[in-house]
């Protein structure tokens, strides 16, 4: 499955920043503002993998650590539009 994962961080150098990281490990990254929430902008590091709650926990993990030293955190997770390609 395709699974979207939102990383909060405070401002756009770190959503930047966490996305070249990111990157660099091999997810597909998307950064946007997000003023709705505590911290108003959004990292999101995407991945195709089998969600099992482990895999999905494991991911987390490694998003809050290397979310840390940006100020972020994890900030959820979903899966959209998994549908095989027609």
């Amino acid at each position: 499955m395709h699974i979207d994962f939102q990383v909060a961080v405070p401002d756009e150098m770190a959503a930047n920043g966490l996305a070249e990281v990111a990157l660099r490990l091999g997810y597909s990254v998307s950064v946007y503002a997000s003023p709705e929430c505590s911290l108003p902008w959004t990292c999101e590091c995407s991945t195709r993998m089998v969600a099992t709650y482990d895999a999905v926990m494991a991911i987390q993990r490694e998003l809050a650590e290397l979310a840390s030293p940006f100020g972020g955190r994890p900030d959820g997770w979903g899966s959209l539009g998994n549908k095989p390609d027609e």
